[in-house]
C-alpha cells in the first residue's frame, strides 16, 4: 500500500495522503492514523500540524520512515510520515467516505486550491467535501462584511459544534439550484426537498442553547434563503 502511494511522486506529485480508518467496520469509526508521503525531504511539521488541527485532528505522535529507491543517490529517497491521531468529535460517516472526502480536501488545501481554516473541521464532522465548505466560507465572509459582531474563528467553532446544522445549510443552499433536481424553480421535487430541509433546520435551530449562537446560525440561514442564483454548479 505504501508503494502504491509513493509511485505517483515520481511523476511530479509533491505529496500524497492516506487516512487510516477501518473500512471493514459495519459501523462508523473514527480514524486512528494518517500517512503523508513525500519525495526528497519530509513535509515540515510547522506546515502539517496546523493544517491537521484545522481538520479537527489532534496529533499524538509521529513516526518517520525513510525509503530508498535504489543503492545510489540518483535513485531517489522518499519519506513516509505516520501520524497517530484522534478526532475531536463524533464520527458519523462510513469509513470509505471519510477517506474519500478527507484525502481530497487535505490535498486541495496543501496545493493552495482552498483556504486553510477551521471550517475544515466539517469535513469529518459534517461529511462535507471541500467544495461544499467553500459555500460556508463564502457565507461566513459575507456576514463578516455586513458587520455581524462575531469573529470568523467564533463562527467556525459554532458550525463545528452544530455540524448537523452546517450540513443542512449547505443542502438548503444547493436545493434550489441543483440541476439534478430538475429544471425550474417550481419543480415539485425541488420544492419538496427545500421544505423537508427547512423543517429539519427549524427543529435543530430551536435547540441551540446560546443567544449568540442562535443569532449567527439564523443569519447564515437568512443569507441562504436570500440567494437568487449561483455559479456553484459550474464545472
Amino acid at each position: 500500500l505504501d508503494l502504491h502511494e509513493l509511485a505517483p511522486l515520481t511523476a511530479g506529485e509533491t505529496m500524497r495522503v492516506r487516512l487510516l480508518v477501518d473500512t471493514d467496520s459495519a459501523r462508523p469509526v473514527c480514524p486512528t492514523a494518517l500517512k503523508l508521503y513525500s519525495q526528497k525531504h519530509p513535509l515540515p511539521l510547522s506546515d502539517v500540524l496546523p493544517a491537521l488541527e484545522n481538520f479537527g485532528l489532534r496529533v499524538l505522535a509521529q513516526d518517520l520512515i525513510e525509503v530508498h529507491a535504489g543503492d545510489t543517490a540518483a535513485a531517489g529517497v522518499y519519506f513516509i510520515q505516520r501520524f497517530r491521531i484522534e478526532l475531536g468529535g463524533d464520527c458519523t460517516l462510513p469509513p470509505a467516505r471519510q477517506r474519500e472526502i478527507f484525502e481530497d480536501a487535505f490535498t486541495r488545501t496543501w496545493r493552495g486550491e482552498v483556504e486553510n481554516d477551521g471550517l475544515h473541521r466539517l469535513v469529518l464532522r459534517a461529511g462535507l467535501d471541500a467544495r461544499q465548505i467553500v459555500v460556508l466560507r463564502a457565507l461566513t465572509r459575507y456576514l463578516l462584511q455586513t458587520g455581524l459582531p462575531y469573529s470568523q474563528s467564533y463562527i467556525e467553532q459554532l458550525l463545528a459544534e452544530h455540524s448537523a446544522i452546517a450540513r443542512l445549510l449547505v443542502r438548503l443552499f444547493e436545493a434550489p439550484f441543483d440541476p439534478a433536481l430538475g429544471a425550474g424553480h417550481d419543480d415539485k421535487r425541488r420544492n419538496s426537498e427545500q421544505i423537508k430541509i427547512a423543517q429539519e433546520l427549524d427543529a435543530l435551530l430551536d435547540k441551540v442553547a446560546t443567544l449568540d449562537g442562535d443569532r449567527v446560525l439564523r443569519a447564515l440561514l437568512g443569507v441562504v434563503r436570500a440567494a437568487l442564483r449561483t455559479n456553484y454548479f459550474q464545472a
